[in-house]
C-alpha cells in the first residue's frame, strides 16, 4: 500500500494540481485512508523541517544572487569570459558557456542563470551569425550546471532532506560542474568548426587582465563563502548570510548597479522565490515522512538488491530513475521526494552518501533540459521568442554530453571525493 501514496500524487499532478499542493494532498490523503495516527503529524512535520537553521541559507543564496544581478554582475562576467575564450572557434557560444559557470557560481540557480544571461548572450549570438534554436539550446544547457557548481540551492536542498553535510556537498560538486562544463565546451568547439561558426577577435593578455580586474569582485564571493566554510570560519548557512551581504555591498558601491531605493524590489522578488522554495520543502517533507514511515525506502532496497547485488548496477539504475523523474517534475521537489527515498538504498549498497548526492544532482541538472517540465526549454523559449519544439531537437547533443559527465561522475567517485579528501 505504500506505493499507493505515489498513485495519489501521479494523480494530482495529471489533474494538473500545482506540485507544491500535490504533495501535501497525497500525504494528507494516504493518511487518512491508510494510516492511524492524527493527520496533525502533517502540520507537525512541514514547520519542524522549515524550522531548520540550515534552510536559512536557501533565502540567503536567492537574495544575493537576485543582488548580483541587479547589481550589472552579467556584463562583467560576459566580458571577462569574452577575453578569456572568445578567439576560439564559436568564441560567442564559449563565452555563453563560461558566462553561465560562473553567474551560476554567485546565483546557485540554473534557472536563473539562463533567464540572466539568455536575454544578453541569445541576442548577441544571432547578432553575430550564429542560428538562435542552436544559440537557445546552448543557453539552456549551459545554465544546467547551476545545481552542481557551489554555491549550490539545489545541493543544500539535498543535503538538508537526507542529512549529509551541507559543506562537503556543496564542495564535492565543484569538480563534477568543471567536468559537464568541460564536455559542453569540447562540443561547441566541434559544432562551431562543423558549421562554421567563427571568432572575430584574437587573444590579449591585456583586455583578459583588465576585464578580469573589472570582474574580480563578482568571481571573488563563491571563493569567499566556500573558502569561509572550509576554514572554520562560519558555517553554510553563515556563509550565505555573508554572500547575501557581500552582493549589495559590491552592487551599491562598487558596480553601483541599484540605488538603495531599488534594494526593497530586488528583496521582495528574491522574497516570492524563496517563499515558493520553502513551500516545496514543507509539503515534501511531510510526503516524505510518510513514505518512509511506511517503509518506501526498504521496498525499493529490496527490489534494487533483488535485481542485483552490484554497486554500479545500483547507481546507473537510480541515475536513470532519476532522469525519468526529471522529465516530469521541477529539480527542487524532485531531490526532496527521491533523495530520502534513494539515499538509504545507497547506503545499504556501501555507496558514500555525498558521492550519492553529487549523483542526484547531476541527474537534477539533466531534468532541466529534459522536455516537457525543464525549466531551462521554458525561460529560453521566453527570451528567444522561440517555440520549444524548434529549440529541443538542437538539444540533443548537449543531451548527450551532460549524459557522458554522469557516466563520469558514476564512473570514478573521486571525481565528487578528491577536494573532501
Amino acid at each position: 500500500m505504500a506505493l499507493m501514496i505515489l498513485v495519489f500524487f501521479l494523480l494530482f499532478l495529471v489533474l494538473r494540481v500545482p506540485v507544491v499542493i500535490a504533495l501535501g494532498l497525497s500525504s494528507l490523503v494516504y493518511m487518512v485512508l491508510f494510516m492511524d495516527i492524527s493527520v496533525i503529524v502533517i502540520s507537525q512535520q512541514m514547520i519542524s523541517t522549515v524550522n531548520t537553521y540550515a534552510l536559512l541559507a536557501i533565502p540567503f543564496f536567492i537574495i544575493a544572487g537576485g543582488l548580483m544581478e541587479a547589481g550589472g554582475i552579467s556584463n562583467k562576467i560576459i566580458n571577462f569570459a569574452n577575453a578569456a575564450v572568445g578567439f576560439f572557434p564559436g568564441g560567442l557560444a564559449l563565452v555563453m558557456i563560461v558566462s553561465s559557470m560562473l553567474f551560476a557560481s554567485m546565483s546557485g540557480s540554473g534557472v536563473a542563470t539562463a533567464a540572466a544571461l539568455g536575454s544578453i548572450l541569445i541576442p548577441a549570438m544571432v547578432r553575430s551569425g550564429y542560428d538562435r534554436d542552436f544559440s537557445s539550446a546552448l543557453q539552456a544547457s549551459s545554465a544546467i550546471v547551476g545545481p552542481l557548481i557551489p554555491p549550490s540551492i539545489l545541493a543544500v536542498l539535498y543535503a538538508v532532506s537526507v542529512g549529509v553535510s551541507v559543506g562537503d556537498l556543496l564542495l564535492a560538486g565543484l569538480i563534477p560542474g568543471l567536468i559537464m562544463v568541460l564536455c559542453f565546451m569540447i562540443l561547441t568547439i566541434i559544432i562551431s568548426v562543423k558549421r562554421g561558426y567563427k571568432s572575430d577577435i584574437t587573444f590579449s593578455f591585456s583586455r583578459l587582465w583588465k576585464t578580469f580586474l573589472e570582474a574580480i569582485w563578482a568571481l571573488l564571493m563563491p571563493f569567499i563563502m566556500i573558502g569561509g566554510i572550509y576554514s572554520g570560519i562560519f558555517t553554510p548557512t553563515e556563509a550565505a548570510a555573508v554572500g547575501c551581504l557581500y552582493s549589495l555591498l559590491v552592487g551599491l558601491f562598487i558596480y553601483k548597479g541599484f540605488s538603495i531605493s531599488e534594494i526593497p524590489n530586488v528583496l521582495y522578488k528574491s522574497g516570492l522565490l524563496a517563499a515558493g522554495v520553502m513551500a516545496i520543502v514543507a509539503t515534501s517533507a511531510a510526503f516524505s515522512w510518510v513514505i518512509t514511515r511506511e517503509g518506501l525506502p526498504q521496498l525499493l532496497a529490496e527490489f534494487f538488491t533483488g535485481i542485483s547485488s552490484n554497486q554500479m548496477v545500483f547507481l546507473f539504475t537510480a541515475a536513470i530513475l532519476l532522469l525519468l523523474v526529471g522529465c516530469f517534475l521541477d529539480s527542487a521537489p524532485a531531490v526532496l521526494i527521491m533523495g530520502p527515498i534513494l539515499a538509504p538504498v545507497a547506503l545499504e549498497f556501501g555507496v558514500d552518501p555525498v558521492h550519492f548526492g553529487v549523483i542526484v544532482l547531476a541527474s537534477m541538472c539533466i531534468g532541466l533540459i529534459t522536455p516537457p517540465i525543464g525549466l531551462n526549454l521554458f525561460v529560453v523559449s521566453g527570451v528567444a521568442n522561440r517555440p520549444i519544439h524548434k529549440i529541443i531537437p538542437e538539444i540533443g547533443l548537449f543531451f548527450l554530453a551532460a549524459i557522458i559527465s554522469l557516466i563520469l561522475i558514476i564512473l570514478f567517485p573521486a571525481l565528487s571525493l578528491v577536494l573532501l579528501n
